[in-house]
C-alpha cells in the first residue's frame, strides 16, 4: 500500500554506510568526528557503544550522504561478515604508535579481499614522534592496489585528503563506475 505522506528518496541522493574498523584506542571516533564536525576533542573516551556519525556533501550534482558505522571492536570480530555486508566500503584504522594495532590486519585484508568490498588503510597519530608503524611495514601486509594513508585527527594532517577520497569513492561506487582502490590511489597518496 502506497503512503502518500512518505518521503521519497530523490534520484540524486546517494546514501551509503562506510564501516570503520580497528582496535579500541586507535582513534576511530576521533578520525570520523574530525571529518564530520571538523574538530578534535582530546577528551574523547574509548567507545563503549556502537557509534554512527554522518555528513552530507554535494558531488557533481548529487547529494552524497555518508553514514560512518563505528561498531565496538568485539562486535566486529564476532559478526564480521554481517558488518561487512551492510557497508558500501570499509576503512581499517591503525595507530602509528602501536604495532599491536596491526595484529588482525592480515585477517581483515584477507576477508575484505574475499568479500570484494572496497577498503583502505588509515594510520592515525601520524603526528607523534614515537612511531612503531611505517608505510614499508604496512606494505608488507597489504598489496599495492590498496591505499595506505597516514593521518592525524589531532592536528588535521591529511584529513582533507581522507575526506575527499571517501566522498569520491562513495560517489563512484554508487554511480556504478568501476571504482577500485587503485583507481585513485596515486592521486590520494601524492596530493
Amino acid at each position: 500500500m502506497c503512503n502518500p505522506c512518505a518521503k521519497k528518496k530523490p534520484k540524486n541522493l546517494l546514501q551509503s554506510i562506510v564501516l570503520v574498523i580497528g582496535f579500541s584506542g586507535v582513534g576511530r571516533t576521533s578520525l570520523i568526528d574530525r571529518i564530520v564536525n571538523g574538530s578534535f576533542d582530546p577528551n574523547t573516551q574509548y567507545s563503549r557503544t556502537d557509534e554512527y556519525l554522518s555528513f552530507v556533501r554535494k558531488n557533481q550534482g548529487h547529494t552524497v550522504s555518508i553514514r560512518f558505522a563505528i561498531p565496538l571492536a568485539q562486535k566486529i570480530q564476532k559478526n564480521f561478515q554481517e558488518w561487512i555486508d551492510r557497508a558500501l566500503m570499509v576503512v581499517v584504522v591503525l595507530d602509528c604508535t602501536d604495532v599491536q594495532s596491526t595484529r588482525n590486519l592480515s585477517f581483515w585484508c584477507y576477508a575484505l579481499n574475499k568479500s570484494n568490498k572496497p577498503f583502505f588503510i588509515v594510520a592515525n597519530h601520524s603526528d607523534e614522534n614515537e612511531r612503531e608503524i611505517t608505510k614499508k611495514s604496512i606494505r608488507r601486509v597489504i598489496d599495492d592496489k590498496h591505499v595506505y594513508l597516514e593521518v592525524s585527527a589531532k592536528t588535521g594532517k591529511n584529513m582533507n585528503k581522507f575526506k575527499e577520497y571517501i566522498c569520491e569513492l562513495v560517489y563512484k561506487i554508487e554511480m556504478g563506475y568501476s571504482a577500485t582502490m587503485s583507481h585513485s590511489k596515486e592521486s590520494l597518496e601524492e596530493r
